[in-house]
């Protein structure tokens, strides 16, 4: 796929699927489609159904809810309308994938009418009928997931850094000051509340500390990229000592 765009998201085979299962024989066609348009329609998951171009031509109501259109304002929508990681141009490669493993599982970003942005967790099914090709996929919204597993990696660094000793500290996208542990209280006699929100040498330099190196220090933090680094510190009472940093970034 040399000349095809690369995908923005992993894809994974799915555990085989049946493609030769029998229809209940105790059902009539007609009992056996109501019931199983009942059972999508119903369905906690968020069911869709589209063409080769990506064009919805069904979603159920699950999936209406999530993204918040009506039943109406999906159908003739393309992929790239609400998944910011799904740009029209990738589309003929991930088509690609799809007719190659026949059933996938991935995870990428869905966007609902209002803008707001979530991850989801997609199943994918490669099918034809007639001459025709078509994905159905059921979407489910995995954002407490997501949190939970934000929450225990925070946790376990929590637990790491209590035990290692090491003082560390934790900052944002803006380099502010998000959580010390207690050995950095303890090295610098200063607590979270005194450091949340500031940046992060700004209470912890002084005037022998190495103007070049805090510059390197700084660009390390803003362009999310890791370094190590010697540099004299300051405690709170004032006192110096001479310390090394080691800054890596967290994903």
């Amino acid at each position: 796929m040399a000349n095809e765009h690369s995908l923005n998201v992993l894809l994974h085979n799915m555990e085989s699927v049946r493609t030769d299962s029998a229809f209940p024989d105790n059902l009539r066609p007609e009992e056996l489609f109501a019931f199983l348009s009942h059972s999508i329609e119903c369905a906690a998951d968020e069911v869709f159904w589209m063409r080769s171009d990506s064009q919805i031509f069904y979603v159920n109501n699950a999936a209406c809810e999530k993204l918040g259109y009506n039943r109406e304002e999906p159908i003739g929508m393309r992929v790239w309308e609400w998944d910011p990681l799904f740009p029209e141009e990738v589309w003929p490669t991930f088509w690609n994938e799809l007719k190659n493993k026949l059933n996938i599982e991935f995870e990428t970003l869905h966007r609902n009418k209002s803008g707001e942005v979530f991850p989801v967790k997609i199943r994918a099914h490669f099918l034809r009928y007639g001459n025709e090709e078509l994905l159905f996929a059921f979407v489910n919204d995995i954002t407490r997931e997501k949190e939970q597993a934000a929450l225990d990696h925070n946790n376990l660094l929590v637990n790491l850094t209590g035990i290692s000793g090491t003082s560390m500290a934790m900052t944002d996208d803006d380099n502010r000051t998000l959580w010390i542990n207690d050995s950095y209280q303890d090295l610098f006699g200063l607590t979270n509340e005194e450091l949340e929100g500031k940046k992060q040498l700004e209470s912890i330099i002084g005037a022998e500390s190495d103007p070049a190196t805090v510059e390197r220090i700084n660009n390390t933090l803003e362009y999310n990229q890791s370094t190590f680094e010697e540099l004299t510190l300051y405690r709170k009472d004032g006192t110096s000592f001479w310390a090394s940093l080691t800054i890596a970034p967290i994903a």
